[in-house]
């Protein structure tokens, strides 16, 4: 047989009860294979979908800062053309 096929927005799937956490998902995002996707919408941030967050929510500072991403390491300034903040490149 084909076996199992798993499509989620964040984690194909959770195995051995392990957790996953802080799992944010573009509440527009589409999975699966067939007719183009299916839209799936989540409450939680510690399932295999993520939490929904708006592009707007995305786009907000703190909503990256509240994960705790911080202006050491994450340009919040000049983001992505998508409107993400920017990992800053360290080189020593």
């Amino acid at each position: 047989g084909k076996g199992s096929v798993y499509a989620n927005r964040v984690i194909g799937q959770i195995v051995n009860s392990r957790k996953a956490d802080n799992n944010y998902a573009l509440s527009e995002m589409k999975t699966g294979t067939t007719n183009g996707g299916e839209t799936v919408s989540s409450s939680t941030a510690s399932g295999v979908n993520g939490l929904d967050k708006t592009l707007a929510d995305l786009e907000n500072e703190s909503t990256w800062t509240g994960l705790g991403f911080d202006d050491s390491n994450w340009d919040f300034d000049n983001k992505t053309p998508e409107g993400y903040p920017e990992l800053k490149l360290k080189f020593n």
